[in-house]
């Protein structure tokens, strides 16, 4: 599915952080505590809610982690509003391996779930609100949480790689949690028995993205506090401005706010020059993203603003370039409640659809 490829490639080339030594030998505290909450979304599904550790106070990944595996029913009954799953095919050919690594009773009946996909040699970390009837009420991709790649010049065995660390801190008040990212460019070599050590870190860049679930089971981004060690390639900052929007929840309209400001901007545009560039990739990325999460939001926000033509354009090329499908379009069009605007896009997207082939 586009939507892990996107995550994968990404992180090999961008998203990675080197912490200090302790960050490799962590203590997951709330991730070896069981969950003894009443979830009756959950058990209704046949999942065994007292096997699922409670998200609580630091939670870290480890390959050692307790995590319930779901099978295709269940995937496709929790995660199909954001994944958009072919249901006409075999239960058998899910692409990847899903896990709930947590959960977190909330206020109003609501309950955080944090999801563990495994797809191809990578892995991602996803946190939903549902509400008691089982439906999602909203979502938030939160990328890899432990990567490791060499640079282009390294030999694979010692040189420099960009390493990443993330965590996620839950308020006592289990309205709020932060979401703590290192990402840095560090020494590495890897010892004859397997084991990979860090020297010399060259540069960081650690960012703590705070948020808050509200009643409507709403995740809020209050803010990012962002601080940088050492001497971060402007490059690299920009593209880590623009990787940053996957970290808005797919309520947040914020998410295409700031991607039309960025647009705006002339380094950007240099960028996009150069449509094989990772600038441009990083940018539909996000795009797909956005629309694949939340899609009405997307449609509504375009018709509501037809001069923004570059958050416009990048959605068109989400298509051409074969990552959506464009019976997804239609059928996302058919729902909107307004007329006029229904009719407006369906008139703008007519023709949209892969490169080489009529929409």
């Amino acid at each position: 599915m586009n939507k892990t490829i996107f995550i994968v490639l990404l992180a090999a080339v961008l998203l990675a952080s080197c912490g200090s030594s302790s960050h490799t030998e962590r203590q997951a505290n709330g991730q070896t505590s069981k969950s003894k909450a009443h979830c009756p979304m959950l058990e209704q599904l046949g999942i065994d809610v007292s096997k699922i550790p409670t998200l609580d106070g630091k939670v870290e990944y480890r390959n050692s982690d307790n995590m319930v595996s779901l099978n295709p029913a269940q995937v496709r009954s929790l995660l199909n509003d954001v994944y958009h799953l072919d249901l006409s095919k075999d239960e058998n050919d899910m692409e990847g391996g899903f896990y709930i690594a947590g959960l977190r009773p909330l206020a109003g009946d609501h309950t955080l779930v944090l999801f563990h996909i495994e797809y191809g040699d990578g892995a991602g970390r996803e946190l939903a609100i549902y509400d008691q009837n089982g439906k999602m009420t909203d979502f938030l991709d939160t990328g890899a949480w432990d990567t490791f790649h060499p640079d282009e010049n390294s030999d694979y065995i010692q040189g420099k790689a960009y390493h990443e660390l993330m965590c996620c801190e839950f308020n006592d008040d289990r309205h709020g949690f932060t979401l703590k990212r290192d990402y840095a460019l560090c020494d590495y070599c890897i010892t004859d028995d397997g084991t990979t050590t860090f020297g010399t870190i060259h540069w960081a860049l650690l960012k703590n993205y705070r948020y808050t679930i509200n009643g409507d089971g709403h995740f809020v981004h209050d803010g990012t506090d962002i601080e940088k060690k050492g001497p971060v390639d402007p490059r690299i900052l920009l593209l880590d401005e623009i990787s940053d929007l996957n970290y808005i929840p797919a309520s947040d309209p914020a998410r295409l706010e700031k991607m039309a400001t960025l647009l705006q901007r002339d380094e950007v545009q240099q960028e996009l020059a150069h449509p094989e560039g990772l600038a441009a990739y990083v940018l539909l990325g996000v795009m797909q993203s956005a629309f694949e999460q939340n899609a009405p939001m997307v449609l509504g926000w375009m018709a509501a603003n037809r001069h923004q033509t570059a958050v416009i354009e990048l959605l068109r090329k989400v298509f051409a370039s074969g990552w959506l499908r464009k019976e997804r379009m239609i059928q996302e069009l058919e729902k909107l409640p307004d007329g006029e605007a229904r009719t407006w896009l369906d008139q703008l997207t007519a023709q949209w659809g892969p490169d080489g082939a009529v929409g």
